[in-house]
């Protein structure tokens, strides 16, 4: 298996955009290295990558561990049951499943509250990839 951070990335990314919430357009959704402007209103999405482990396991096998993160943000006044079922949506699509180079393990969801005028939740996907 060939070692691939970006085809890690690029996988969990698209499954995301593929599954989106109907209520979040394509274009609402920031994209690591995209250009993004933040929304005054409405509803829009975040995603990002932080690695927590990077291992060289053998001279040539290389094991790294990631949590990737899918910030859910909807205006304030519409009530969280909405989002609260979108986020469980995307954690049950996500997680104990391989995408690309990525083996997505335990996901949860993060009640992280108001934030300027958005109520903001996080699906927080620990997954992992080796290889050469």
């Amino acid at each position: 298996m060939s070692y691939s951070y970006s085809g890690a990335m690029i996988g969990l990314i698209d499954e995301t955009l593929a599954n989106l919430p109907s209520s979040i357009p394509s274009n609402q959704v920031d994209i690591p290295g995209n250009k993004f402007t933040t929304p005054d209103n409405g509803y829009w999405s975040r995603l990002s990558f932080t690695t927590i482990t990077s291992e060289q396991i053998t001279p040539d096998w290389q094991r790294d561990e990631v949590i990737y993160a899918v910030d859910l943000f909807y205006p304030q006044d519409n009530g969280i049951i909405q989002q609260m079922n979108d986020a469980e949506a995307l954690r049950s699509l996500l997680q104990n499943k391989k995408l690309g180079d990525a083996s997505a393990h335990k996901a949860i969801i993060n009640n992280l509250g108001n934030d300027g005028p958005w109520y903001h939740l996080q699906i927080q996907l620990t997954f992992t990839f080796e290889g050469q």
